[in-house]
């Protein structure tokens, strides 16, 4: 029971924590407050208030249940309040899967002569990769255009990335280059690190679905089972019953 509680505690802190960090990474909060928020936490008190307003509306009373206003109020609600988040873990889930393309590109540019920054300047200003593309964009910019040292450029976006697979990987990196490792050592080394991660997940993922396809299959005959002994049972007792059971299997 202490090992669930302190589970629970954990995940509850890192969702907290996570939350807290969308809110500080969001790039224009008056346009969040202004166009998301503020619209969605009036629509729900509107819906809240519903119930109120009808009664003076309608010229006939009319009965509703509370719970449906009160659901519907709240869900608006906490999808404004929730949206930073929300997005943050879709910025998450575009990283990882990009992550594997980005580090096999890295390591072919690596092998080339081009310096670090000029390698991160290439990748910042790639598109298909989404959010790991703008992650990697910081990046060139606090070190090129800021002149912020490029082991500190890569710890202080690690501690800032949602992708937990991209902050690792900006650890390591950042003190590769603290000890001396050359960029193109690491990048090589670190390749099968990563993508023995992304195989990981994948399979995972895999697992998931294969668990899902049975639960699916499971549920398909047990309904097909039913609906045939539905219409199987009442020959077996007579035509009588027939109606009651076809519909019942229907």
């Amino acid at each position: 029971m202490a090992k669930k509680k302190e589970k629970k505690d954990k995940k509850k802190h890192e969702f907290l924590d996570e939350v807290k960090i969308s809110y500080r990474l969001l790039e224009d909060r008056k346009k969040f407050y202004t166009t998301i928020l503020l619209p969605l936490i009036f629509l729900g008190i509107l819906v809240l208030t519903l119930p109120i307003t009808l009664q003076f509306i309608l010229p006939v009373p009319v009965s509703f249940h509370p719970a449906t206003f009160v659901f519907g109020g709240i869900v608006p609600i906490l999808l404004g309040v929730l949206y930073p988040y929300i997005s943050y873990k879709n910025r998450e889930t575009e990283i990882d899967s990009n992550m594997h393309f980005f580090i096999t590109h890295l390591r072919v540019l690596a092998i080339s002569d081009l310096s670090l920054k000029d390698i991160l300047n290439v990748l910042g200003g790639k598109k298909v990769y989404k959010s790991l593309g703008e992650e990697i964009k910081k990046v060139s910019v606090l070190s090129t255009q800021w002149r912020y040292p490029m082991a500190s450029t890569l710890h202080f976006i690690a501690l800032r990335t949602p992708s937990k697979i991209l902050k690792d990987f900006l650890d390591r990196f950042s003190q590769s280059l603290d000890s001396g490792v050359e960029h193109r050592e690491f990048v090589e080394t670190e390749q099968e690190a990563v993508m023995q991660d992304y195989k990981t997940m994948y399979e995972t993922s895999n697992e998931n679905i294969v668990i899902l396809n049975e639960v699916y299959v499971s549920m398909l005959i047990a309904i097909i089972f039913v609906m045939s002994f539905g219409i199987v049972l009442p020959i077996i007792m007579g035509a009588e019953s027939m109606t009651m059971y076809t519909y019942l299997s229907s």
